[in-house]
């Protein structure tokens, strides 16, 4: 296909892909069978098991299909029957894909490029910033290479990693750790991981939120039953974690801040990490827990917070901070299940809390989904907690001691206590 200089019109066909009008089917689908492994609604499973057995021949259906629906588009376009879901981009490439932050990503199959669009709005300092966080993702080796880049255009191009997407269940607990455990390694030791005061970081993230809320509140960008949530949400948090982590160090390292199964290519030693905008420092665990919640969030099977707690403290015994660099006290697998999780909560929020969404309203679905999220899983820790206590049969336990450990698990939802 040859690019000429102008604009490109890209229609969209599903699955949020749009498609240039200038490709003919034939090379279409020549080109996604040949660089569009990381697009996973080509590898979708059909109805029939003994087919789904022949991976690249459901893969060739899958494509086929979705040429032959990008056909039946392109004809009604040229024949001036719709003008709808039609994006004109003055840079070319075979595909793009609308983010819902606003920024737009047209991929270039021939030249494995990938170019970030983003929207004419957006301040130069956050264009800077991203490319900053590109740069400084070098250092893992596991990530894209930048290309080139112009902050007064808002464009970002960096190198097209053409690998399948792979896949994690809650229930794959060694495969995950083989896999993904290396990864967040190299990430955290872009730099070498340092400890601050829990109190001190504790105090930050509570004004940033603080700060946020007020915000959202004086902009009415969330209604008022949205932000009295989100506010009750970040108290109970704040004093679950006064609780827990009052004296004591944390550790900071690099987070990768958008680590799901979506932004993960390859496999084994040849796992990618891509979408590296969010890179930061934060608390050493955060893209352990973030990637672990993002796949309960996806799970199909009913009751998953077990699953969730006994693959979390597996992954977190296999990846201990005092493997690093740095020697870290307190920092044992027995105290990092309580006193790092209420550190990613109020982290996330803080994430979530600072992006630009393109639709609000989705934006804040995603946030709640998140809140829910967290307080299904304390209340879950609070059952179990319990149980325990009920098993080890520690009816002489001060119930002091007793009703402060209950209650750090069951403060986000707001479970009743036993009595003692």
């Amino acid at each position: 296909m040859e690019f000429t200089q102008g604009y490109y019109k890209f229609i969209f066909v599903n699955n949020s892909l749009f498609i240039n009008t200038d490709i003919n089917i034939l090379k279409l689908f020549y080109y996604l069978f040949r660089f569009g492994r990381p697009f996973e609604f080509l590898t979708r499973n059909t109805r029939f098991k003994t087919l789904n057995c022949f991976p690249n021949i459901v893969r060739s259906i899958r494509i086929l299909e979705f040429v032959m629906c990008y056909g039946k588009m392109r004809i009604s376009y040229k024949s001036g029957k719709t003008k709808e879901h039609i994006i004109k981009k003055s840079n070319h490439g075979h595909c793009l894909i609308s983010l819902r932050t606003g920024e737009f990503k047209i991929f270039n199959f021939s030249d494995s490029i990938v170019t970030t669009l983003f929207p004419t709005h957006t301040p130069p300092s956050d264009i800077e910033s991203a490319v900053k966080k590109i740069h400084l993702s070098s250092r893992c080796a596991r990530a894209p290479k930048l290309i080139n880049h112009c902050i007064q255009s808002g464009i970002i191009k960096e190198e097209y990693i053409n690998l399948n997407r792979p896949s994690y269940t809650l229930g794959d607990k060694t495969k995950f750790v083989k896999q993904v455990i290396p990864l967040l390694e190299r990430i955290a030791q872009i730099d070498l991981p340092t400890k601050i005061s829990a109190r001190n970081y504790r105090l930050q993230l509570k004004k940033t939120i603080s700060t946020a809320l007020k915000y959202v509140e004086e902009e009415r960008i969330y209604n008022q039953n949205q932000i009295d949530k989100l506010k009750t949400c970040f108290n109970k948090i704040y004093e679950s974690l006064e609780s827990v982590a009052s004296n004591q160090v944390i550790v900071m390292g690099y987070s990768h801040g958008d680590l799901w199964n979506g932004n993960l290519l390859g496999t084994d030693d040849n796992l990618y990490a891509i979408d590296w905008t969010t890179l930061d420092k934060r608390s050493f665990y955060f893209d352990l827990f973030f990637i672990l919640f993002s796949q309960a969030s996806r799970s199909n099977k009913q009751n998953i917070i077990p699953d969730l707690i006994s693959k979390m403290n597996y992954s977190i015994s296999h990846y201990p901070i005092y493997k690093t660099d740095s020697p870290i006290e307190n920092n044992q697998p027995s105290n990092v299940f309580s006193n790092y999780r209420y550190f990613f909560y109020m982290e996330l929020l803080t994430l979530k809390l600072s992006e630009s969404p393109n639709n609000t309203t989705n934006h804040i679905k995603e946030l709640l989904r998140w809140i829910n999220m967290f307080e299904d899983f304390e209340s879950a820790l609070c059952v179990q907690e319990n149980r325990k206590i009920n098993l080890r049969g520690e009816k002489n336990e001060n119930p002091n001691h007793r009703r402060s450990r209950i209650h750090r698990h069951s403060h986000l939802r707001g479970t009743p206590e036993r009595r003692t």
